[in-house]
């Protein structure tokens, strides 16, 4: 169960990256972004109706649909490490496709926020069979159990 957590949100995470490179994929494609307020209204009205920034955007909410899936599974603490692959993803992505440069300071940061997501994911948090009412449930349960036992 811990490992299909684990996949839920690593997939969530992938898709939210996906969203964010269609976004600079397209942006790069068209016109720089105007310095007039009413002039940028504009843009981002045209901007917006691109089919690739709307899978973008579909992307971000497929993201965000699995993330809530997992979230009701897991305790945050144990899931939002997990977002730290976004930037090794990104990193990926935008040296492969955009030419970004690659630094020794970015290798590094990325592979210490991958070190972390893996001592996160290993901290025993999230049992190997993960709980299937989150914390804020149990929470809850506690809460009220207190309360009775105060009246």
């Amino acid at each position: 169960m811990k490992i299909a957590i684990a996949c839920l949100i690593v997939v969530a995470v992938a898709l939210n990256v996906l969203g964010q490179v269609l976004l600079k994929w397209r942006l790069l494609a068209g016109d720089a972004m105007p310095d007039n307020l009413g002039a940028k209204f504009s843009f981002l009205i045209q901007f917006m109706q691109d089919p690739w920034v709307l899978l973008a955007f579909t992307g971000v909410f497929g993201a965000s649909v699995l993330w809530i899936m997992a979230l009701s599974r897991v305790e945050l603490s144990w899931a939002y490490p997990f977002m730290g692959l976004s930037f090794l993803m990104v990193l990926a992505v935008g040296v492969w496709l955009f030419d970004e440069i690659l630094t020794w300071q970015k290798v590094i940061g990325v592979l210490l926020i991958a070190a972390g997501v893996v001592v996160s994911y290993s901290s025993g948090t999230c049992p190997e069979e993960c709980p299937s009412e989150t914390a804020s449930t149990v929470s809850s349960a506690k809460h009220q159990d207190a309360r009775s036992s105060k009246a």
